[in-house]
């Protein structure tokens, strides 16, 4: 009886575990899900001359982890600007007429010089671009500025004016003296410049871009006084030059925030070109007392910078920008260097004589629309 005990237990053992295994092998075996991980982020070049959207935080920031381009397109695309100019020329103020007690070399100061200084003028300039790639564009832009200036001198009772730009060999009190003088002076330039732009360093919140191409430069200076007693003298000086060059520069910008931006641009021109110059004296009862010639050939280095602020719509397309600029014209003919060398008879350029420089600064506006 112990022996038949003890089989049927193992026998009932055996089956129980037979059993177990047959129904752990049954259930299906579960394996684990894989990680699913977000795609890298590609930020795209970022250029200040091609439209571009920032992806804006939950709070209405700019987030600098998450900044891109609105789409990725590498064709061509366009920009077109518009800025008024309002600038004045420094360096070629004119001291025209002096009043005095006396004649000749005689003649005693007694108030007043009449200067004739140039006041701002208003100017414009249009540009556009078209895009090449991601990263470069070819520009042309039109700058245009006219300045005129009037300025008078009134000789109290017992003085008379004597002139500061007449020919001294004429005689002080017969062509140079008189009771009332006036001045005018315009000074008007115009640029035409052509450039190459590529954008060699860059990230989510600015950029900036290197520039090379053409500037062709025109400036002209027109000056004319006018002495009345017994008849009229008048002094005339009119200078004009004409010139291109290479134009070689940097532009960058940087975003603040909220569309805020700062920007900066400058560049630097060499002209090569042609400086004509010419002095007349003519009296109302002597017709022409004296007429002076000049002609010289320079290359006149053209320095401008302009720094300012500007607001910039989130897709990029729209745009406006306020700042300051100033252009610096070396080793030019100016009107005030002109005649001083027809009054001494010194046209040499020694050393600092018959060089100046003109400055033009002063505010610009820009309205700018891009595609």
């Amino acid at each position: 009886m112990r022996v038949v005990s003890v089989r049927k237990l193992t026998a009932l053992a055996a089956t129980a575990l037979l059993s177990l295994s047959q129904a752990h092998a049954a259930e299906p075996v579960k394996t684990a899900e894989p990680v699913k991980t977000a795609p890298p982020i590609e930020v795209p070049q970022h250029s200040s001359f091609m439209p571009h959207e920032v992806i804006m935080a939950d709070d209405g920031h700019m987030d600098d982890h998450m900044c891109c381009e609105k789409e990725k397109d590498c064709g061509p695309r366009l920009g077109f600007y518009a800025d008024y100019l309002y600038l004045r020329p420094r360096g070629v103020d004119v001291p025209f007429a002096r009043v005095v007690e006396g004649c000749g070399l005689n003649a005693l100061p007694r108030g007043s010089q009449g200067i004739s200084s140039p006041d701002f003028g208003s100017g414009y300039r249009v540009g556009g671009f078209v895009g090449l790639d991601e990263g470069s564009a070819i520009e042309v832009t039109y700058t245009r500025l006219e300045s005129h200036t009037r300025d008078g001198l009134l000789a109290p009772d017992g003085s008379v004016i004597t002139s500061l730009v007449a020919l001294p060999n004429t005689g002080m009190c017969a062509a140079g003296t008189s009771v009332v003088a006036t001045a005018n002076q315009d000074i008007d330039f115009y640029f035409i410049d052509g450039v190459y732009k590529h954008t060699f360093c860059s990230s989510c919140n600015g950029s900036l871009d290197w520039l090379a191409g053409v500037r062709y430069a025109n400036l002209r200076q027109d000056f004319n006084s006018i002495f009345a007693v017994n008849g009229t003298t008048d002094v005339n000086s009119h200078i004009h030059f004409d010139g291109a060059g290479p134009r070689i520069g940097l532009e960058g910008e940087h975003l603040i925030g909220c569309g805020l931006l700062v920007y900066g641009r400058g560049s630097a021109n060499f002209i090569a070109g042609h400086f004509g110059s010419e002095f007349r004296q003519v009296n109302q009862f002597s017709g022409v007392v004296g007429v002076i010639s000049d002609s010289t050939d320079r290359i006149v280095p053209i320095l401008d910078l302009e720094l300012g602020v500007g607001w910039a719509s989130k897709n990029g397309n729209f745009r406006v920008e306020v700042g300051y600029y100033v252009s610096a014209w070396f080793d030019a003919v100016t009107t005030p260097d002109f005649i001083s060398a027809t009054q001494t008879g010194n046209f040499t350029t020694n050393g600092d004589n018959f060089r100046d420089t003109i400055t033009f600064d002063g505010l610009t506006a820009r309205v700018g629309f891009r595609f």
